[in-house]
């Protein structure tokens, strides 16, 4: 199998995901499969400044330009997307409705900034369910464009 995109710009490894999707279809030849990519805490809200603030790996903080923030989120969505239409597996963006809904109320934190809180798992879950719940809604392939 010749792998799709080993490592992108920024060095994410995506190799380990097309490796599990293959298997998984494999393992599994009569499941249909459903890939839904989740945005990144940083990714999910309409960040005004230039420049923000977060804590890193290892707790250190970081100070990053937003450009490079969505320049790195829409690299890692298109290369998770490319594998899933070479899979020919439905491929599903979230990044939209989460961002929809992360401009009314947090979709993270109080106490954990890095996960969602139960108002970001009821946005997500409630996208899912009305996307592929919906009768004949076939492969999905979204556009990584937020």
């Amino acid at each position: 199998i010749q792998h799709f995109m080993l490592k992108t710009k920024y060095n994410y490894d995506v190799s380990v995901f097309e490796q599990t999707l293959a298997r998984l279809a494999g393992f599994f030849p009569q499941t249909e499969i459903k890939v839904v990519f989740i945005p990144s805490p940083l990714s999910s809200y309409n960040l005004v400044s230039q420049k923000v603030s977060y804590r890193g790996y290892m707790e250190f903080e970081n100070l990053e330009k937003v450009a490079v923030i969505k320049r790195r989120h829409a690299e890692l969505c298109e290369a998770i997307r490319g594998i899933s239409l070479v899979r020919k597996v439905s491929f599903l963006n979230t990044t939209k409705s989460l961002r929809k809904a992360a401009s009314q109320e947090f979709m993270h934190g109080p106490v954990d900034w890095d996960h969602f809180n139960k108002a970001g798992y009821e946005a997500l879950s409630t996208y899912i369910a009305e996307t592929f719940l919906k009768s004949g809604a076939g492969v999905r392939t979204d556009n990584c464009v937020y």
